[in-house]
């Protein structure tokens, strides 16, 4: 007794009787071989196509049933170039998922043909349809997310290199971005740091820096000791949560709405922002508010530097 394949239907094995080697379709019409009006022969077809009636019957459908549906469609396997088309052209194309993702950090990801193509390649080998598309991808973005939005870097293009080679595209990404521009890096990362800030506030407060605080936040970030250290990492490192926490507290108690951080503010933001809350004094029905409010200020410049140690002098 023969064994039942998938399906129930042994296709292989009636390849060889005389109905398959004819190709008659359902209607006694005879095909050409491998005929197919979709698609060239190739992988990923499925046999499925050759199936007949008398197939379906022989595999345990009832005749009533299977003479009651007129249409069948064999599906065949995606190949590279549909992989392609969903790539581009799908409404919900994981492509373009990745690429909001990166302007949500202000990065640009520009995508050429070969990448696509790479990537379609790599996706049709998954064996998986569709979603080998999203395995390729997380797979060739995945430190790209991790490390740009903490750079400078506010575009870049996926290549097939950086398909087939992701971690060295990021390493000459990164290395070809450090040696452009510092001056102007810098000040864009300082923007960026800006804007980051005015995210976390509520809509009608914003803060800014002044000519004055870009110049010498620009200066700090720019010496040695932190030469290899973005802007944007340096200005959250230099004031931590503290400012904005500041800013939060100051607007919850007066309404105030404008913050502009001058210099003043960024050669010494604990003891300028002690006066800024020190303000608060007058306004304030329950002064020991105020006095625990403080602390936020004291637990928040714990996480941007280290307290210093006092100098003891000696008599002997």
């Amino acid at each position: 007794k023969r064994e039942k394949k998938p399906f129930g239907i042994d296709l292989m094995a009636q390849l060889d009787e005389p109905i398959s080697n004819n190709n008659q379709n359902g209607n006694g019409n005879v095909m050409e071989d491998d005929e197919d009006i979709n698609r060239p022969p190739g992988k990923g077809q499925s046999y499925l196509r050759y199936a007949e009636t008398a197939d379906f019957v022989r595999a345990g459908l009832e005749p009533e049933f299977v003479g009651r549906v007129p249409v069948r469609v064999a599906l065949n396997a995606l190949d590279a170039s549909d992989l392609k088309q969903i790539l581009i052209g799908a409404e919900g194309s994981v492509l373009k998922q990745f690429k909001r993702d990166f302007m949500g950090y202000n990065i640009r990801m520009d995508a050429t043909d070969d990448a696509l193509t790479a990537i379609s390649e790599l996706a049709e080998r998954e064996g998986t349809g569709a979603r080998g598309l999203v395995t390729i991808l997380e797979r060739t973005l995945r430190e790209h997310k991790f490390e740009l939005p903490s750079t400078s870097v506010t575009r870049f293009e996926m290549d097939a290199d950086t398909v087939r080679t992701p971690n060295r595209s990021l390493k000459q990404l990164l290395k070809s971005e450090s040696a452009g521009d510092g001056a102007g890096i810098k000040l864009r990362d300082l923007k960026r740091w800006e804007t980051k800030l005015n995210r976390k506030l509520p809509d009608l407060v914003s803060a800014w820096l002044t000519d004055d605080a870009q110049t010498y936040l620009l200066r700090r970030s720019m010496s040695k000791k932190h030469e290899h250290q973005s802007a944007f990492s340096f200005a959250g490192q230099y004031f931590g949560t503290m400012l904005e926490k500041v800013i939060l507290l100051i607007h919850g108690k007066t309404g105030q709405a404008a913050f502009p951080i001058s210099l003043d503010v960024a050669m010494d933001p604990e003891v300028e922002l002690r006066k800024w809350m020190s303000s608060l004094e007058g306004t304030s029905e329950d002064e020991s508010d105020v006095v625990v409010d403080a602390t936020v200020l004291e637990e928040s410049k714990r996480d941007v530097d280290p307290p210093r140690k006092k100098k003891v002098r000696s008599d002997k």
